[in-house]
């Protein structure tokens, strides 16, 4: 973080001398052109009043008509300080006139100056130098001397070419001055924004990086919040970031609260569980004993039913075997009235076992309830981590898979309530089933009794009583079967009860999950002070 810190204070700070210098360079590139324009218009000024009063000495000279005081004039003029040259072309008249020696050839601007008599001034030597060109304009006081020529002819140009060395020197020292003022003026306008950043940026910013340093790697004090005075943007962005942390104090509390529900949501569950396994255990077992009671009831029914072709082939062949019927009968209904008692309690059982089922839904409801509240829980605990961004995003991990978990636990709910259902209507129908066949039974018994009766009373009802030997055997026959369908009903009882035993288990297993998902959510949490 102090790097960072470090790294922007050194942003500002060369990005503020990037902008002196940068400031500083067109400032002087700004003054040297104002100086150098204020150097050429000086020098042109200097040079007009040098060339005037040249002109009008050389102009005294000439009208005194001796070339060797011209000559001299011409001399002492050259040598006044900052005149580089001075040089008189002579016109074709002068040369004519007095039988001089042509001085070669003349520049373009000379003959410009012959051509159009107007003054000229140039610069030269790459600009370090002016170049005045004046005509000497004949007038009426030439006429004198100049008799082939006529007033307004040019009579000859005056070339004066003035350094501006010495300007250039003055202006080079002032420039320098200039300079080392602007050098010296930026190092204290950078020394003094850097001891103003210093307190306006830097004290703000440590302070910040402080606060965030503690919340990133430190205790994680979520009570503790951003001491920022000014009212700028850093005092802004600490504004923003206390709304933050207080946010994240209010989830974390907020979850923590929901993680300790969901601990006691999932101890619940487990105990839940734990009957239900309990429960279908115990469904498990009196099923198997109603399996084995149906089994010895098919026995005795298969007997009942030997017994009763038996007796009716020997009443048709032999009347002393009555005698044996009717003892046959009193078992036959001595064990078909067992039999309808341990129909009647096994179709009790059967009944405690639906009403038990029904209790299982009841528990499933509770147990969806939960799912759907973790899930609830699971998606806000997602959203308030996308709002923190980068902070939050270990605490979306967990959220996903908390809400992961209750998919599951919804899918599995989905899947335990289809099979309860089936689980409840094969149970109604064997209920059903059992109670109809002990009514069944009792008919039976009833007539069985009947039949007893008639034989003793009666002998020659032998056929009758035939007829009804032949219906009670069709009748066992038809017992037989629907006993046969209620072993078939009994296994698949037994089946759904392992089913609701390991559904029970998972349930259970589940509940440990969401416990231990819950246990490592409050661990993680409580490393933030709330």
């Amino acid at each position: 973080m102090d790097s960072i810190r470090r790294s922007i204070g050194l942003k500002i700070v060369l990005s503020l001398i990037a902008i002196l210098l940068i400031t500083s360079a067109m400032l002087q590139w700004v003054v040297t052109r104002e100086f150098k324009e204020s150097q050429l218009e000086s020098g042109k000024k200097h040079l007009q009043m040098l060339s005037e009063s040249v002109f009008q000495t050389v102009r005294g000279a000439m009208n005194l008509g001796d070339p060797v005081v011209v000559e001299e004039t011409l001399k002492k003029a050259g040598e006044i300080k900052g005149v580089k040259k001075l040089t008189i072309y002579k016109s074709p008249q002068v040369i004519e006139l007095f039988n001089l020696q042509n001085t070669g050839t003349i520049s373009q601007e000379v003959a410009g100056v012959f051509k159009n008599s107007k003054q000229e001034t140039l610069i030269s030597d790459g600009g370090h130098a002016l170049k005045i060109l004046s005509p000497l304009v004949a007038t009426q006081e030439c006429m004198a001397c100049h008799t082939n020529a006529k007033v307004g002819d040019v009579l000859g140009v005056m070339d004066l070419e003035y350094s501006l060395a010495d300007l250039e020197n003055d202006i080079a020292a002032m420039m320098t001055k200039t300079v080392l003022t602007m050098i010296a003026g930026a190092i204290f306008t950078i020394i003094f924004l850097m001891l103003i950043l210093r307190r306006i940026i830097g004290t703000p910013l440590k302070e910040l990086l402080e606060r965030v340093k503690d919340l990133a790697g430190g205790e994680g004090d979520l009570t503790s919040r951003v001491s920022v005075n000014s009212k700028d943007e850093l005092g802004e962005i600490a504004s923003n970031i206390n709304l933050f942390i207080e946010k994240i104090q209010q989830v974390i509390v907020t979850v923590l609260a929901t993680a300790s529900d969901s601990k006691e949501i999932a101890s619940v569950l487990s105990k839940h569980a734990t009957a239900l396994q309990s429960s279908t255990v115990t469904q498990s077992i009196k099923v198997d004993e109603s399996k084995k009671l149906t089994e010895l009831v098919e026995k005795d029914l298969d007997r009942s039913e030997e017994y009763s072709i038996q007796t009716a082939e020997e009443m048709l062949t032999s009347y002393q075997t009555l005698e044996k019927m009717v003892s046959s009968l009193d078992r036959v209904v001595e064990d078909i009235l067992m039999a309808s008692r341990r129909e009647l309690d096994t179709s009790a059982k059967v009944v405690t076992t639906a009403q038990q089922t029904v209790e299982i839904k009841q528990i499933l409801t509770i147990i969806r309830d939960i799912a759907d509240q973790t899930n609830l829980l699971a998606l806000n605990a997602a959203i308030e981590a996308a709002r923190a961004g980068e902070h939050g995003r270990g605490f979306a991990v967990v959220a996903d898979e908390v809400r992961k978990l209750a998919e599951r636990t919804q899918k599995s709910l989905s899947e335990i309530d289809a099979t309860v259902n089936v689980v409840v209507q094969s149970v109604e129908d064997v209920s059903q089933t059992m109670h109809e066949n002990a009514e069944w039974i009792n008919g039976v018994s009833v007539e069985a009794t009947l039949v007893k009766d008639q034989a003793d009373t009666t002998k020659n009802t032998n056929k009758e009583t035939s007829e009804i030997a032949k219906k009670a055997s069709m009748e066992v026959v038809a017992i037989g079967q629907r006993t046969k369908e209620l072993m078939q009903m009994m296994t698949e009882t037994s089946s759904l009860a392992s089913e609701n035993e390991q559904i029970a288990n998972e349930l259970q297993q589940i509940a440990g999950k969401l416990d231990a998902v819950t246990h490592e959510l409050t661990e993680e949490l409580s490393a933030f002070k709330v």
